[in-house]
C-alpha cells in the first residue's frame, strides 16, 4: 500500500524546488468498527500494585504502532482521495498523494514555486477534507516558506540544533544536499 521509499526520494529530489510536510496525529483521526474492536483488547490496571484488579478495553481509533497502522492509514487515504482523481482541479495532487505520502510523511517536489505552491494548497485542503491535518511544511526555497506564511500553511521551524529528516536521511535545506549519519552496529 505505501510506495516504495526510493521511489519516494527519486521523485522528491527530482525537481528543482523540493517540499516535506506531515500530518498530525493522523492514527487516531481512523475510527475502528465497532465489530473489529475485539481485535484491539488490552488490560487497564487500576492500581498497578494490584494485578486483579483490571478492566478489558477496546481502543476505538487506530492506535500508533500496531503492525498494520500504516496499512491501514495508507488504504484509508487511497480510499478518500479517490473521489479526487477524476476531478480536473485536484486530479494531480491527488497522484501526488498516491505516489509521495510515506505513512504520514509527504515528500515531493516541482519546477516552479507556483507548481509546490499549489500542490501543497491542494493536498492540505483534499486531507482536511478527511480531518487530516498537513503541517510543519519544509522547503529548499525561502520563497516558498514565505509564500505558505502568507497562505496560513504550517511551515516547520528549523533549527541547527534539530536538522530535518526525510526518511531517515538528513536534508540541509539551505544547501539543499543529503547527508547519511551512519552508526556502527558494534
Amino acid at each position: 500500500m505505501n510506495p516504495s521509499i526510493l521511489n519516494v526520494l527519486l521523485k522528491f529530489r527530482k525537481y528543482q524546488y523540493a517540499f516535506s510536510s506531515d500530518t498530525q496525529g493522523v492514527f487516531l483521526t481512523i475510527g475502528i468498527d465497532e465489530k473489529d474492536r475485539d481485535y484491539l483488547r488490552y488490560f487497564w490496571f487500576q492500581n498497578e500494585n494490584d494485578s486483579k484488579s483490571y478492566k478489558i478495553l477496546r481502543m476505538t481509533r487506530m492506535p500508533f504502532g500496531v503492525t498494520s497502522s500504516p496499512v491501514i492509514f495508507a488504504a484509508t487515504i487511497k480510499f478518500h482521495i479517490r473521489k479526487y482523481s477524476q476531478d480536473q482541479e485536484y486530479h494531480e495532487t491527488s497522484e501526488m498523494l498516491n505516489s509521495a505520502l510515506y505513512v504520514d510523511n509527504l515528500f515531493y517536489g516541482a519546477n516552479t514555486v507556483d507548481k509546490v505552491l499549489n500542490l501543497s494548497q491542494s493536498a492540505v485542503e483534499i486531507l482536511k477534507d478527511a480531518n487530516i491535518n498537513l503541517r510543519k511544511f519544509k522547503t529548499n526555497s525561502n520563497y516558498l516558506k514565505s509564500l505558505w506564511l502568507e497562505r496560513d500553511i504550517s511551515v516547520a521551524r528549523e533549527s541547527n540544533e534539530h536538522p530535518i529528516k526525510v526518511l531517515e536521511i538528513i536534508w540541509n535545506t539551505v544547501e539543499d544536499t543529503f547527508k547519511l549519519d551512519v552508526q556502527p552496529l558494534f
